[in-house]
């Protein structure tokens, strides 16, 4: 197979959907993006596609600054109420708040999967099977968690104890450790990081892929998201059978572009298939 980025390659909807994604996040290189606007130009499904995911990247960032203003606030609330020995579901501000966001995210959601439920485009034919665990083995990099956070709280002390643990192949103590442990803000994403990573090293594909996912979905530090990606592609690789389709759409998208960290070991992992 090449390794460069061809966007006549491109056939599935979740292909399509992925590199639009990139492009309207400007992280397509030159030769990826002008490709991308000569397709929309002459294929009224990717124009159509390019103006919904316009619009719900602009819902995501609207649900984000709403999210996070209602975090900081509700923090601030809740600080206020112990110090006054007083239960925060006492302050009736606070459940009002938390139901007209529930509102909010509700219409939110339902509004993307009425504009993503539209008929399944058949499966292409599968990609043969590569050894994994020679994939895995070869193109896995361990994230360094030894200096994960300091001494504080409650919840970056765990986060702490977490990141040694990993450092110490623990993998199930980390998931033990953070598995029931509610985090908000960058607590939360470093969680997230941890247990996707730990599951990853015990073989747990499918819970690892989750996670990743997850943290994608939030996380705004584009080194991170790419190796976070990286990481995703790999799980993704344990089981072709079920995620070929992923598989392939991720990959496609990190070879469009070129000042991915990733860039150079997506071609010899393309070439590798």
């Amino acid at each position: 197979m090449t390794g460069k980025f061809n966007i006549d390659l491109i056939q599935s909807e979740e292909e399509m959907q992925l590199i639009l994604s990139r492009y309207v996040q400007g992280q397509l290189d030159e030769e990826a993006a002008a490709a991308v606007e000569a397709r929309i130009g002459i294929d009224d499904k990717w124009a159509s596609e390019l103006q919904l995911q316009q619009i719900e990247l602009e819902i995501g960032k609207t649900l984000v600054r709403t999210t996070r203003r209602k975090m900081e606030d509700w923090e601030k609330e809740r600080e206020l109420d112990w110090q006054k020995k007083r239960s925060i579901f006492s302050d009736k501000r606070f459940v009002i708040g938390l139901v007209l966001l529930l509102v909010i995210v509700g219409f939110a959601v339902k509004y993307l999967w009425t504009k993503r439920n539209k008929p399944e485009i058949p499966h292409p034919p599968a990609l043969e099977q590569p050894v994994v665990a020679s994939l895995i083995e070869d193109f896995y990099e361990k994230p360094d968690f030894s200096n994960t956070m300091g001494a504080g709280s409650d919840g970056i002390d765990l986060l702490k104890a977490a990141g040694e643990q990993f450092m110490s192949a623990s993998y199930q103590k980390v998931i033990d450790t953070l598995g029931r442990r509610q985090f908000t803000g960058e607590q939360y994403l470093t969680s997230r990081q941890l247990l996707a990573h730990a599951n990853f090293a015990l073989e747990k594909y499918d819970t690892a892929i989750n996670l990743f996912k997850d943290y994608l979905s939030i996380s705004e530090i584009t080194s991170q998201q790419q190796k976070a990606e990286w990481a995703l592609l790999l799980a993704y690789s344990s089981n072709l059978e079920k995620y070929e389709q992923s598989f392939e759409a991720l990959l496609q998208s990190i070879l469009a572009t070129e000042n991915h960290l990733y860039y150079q070991k997506a071609l010899i992992l393309r070439e590798r298939l």
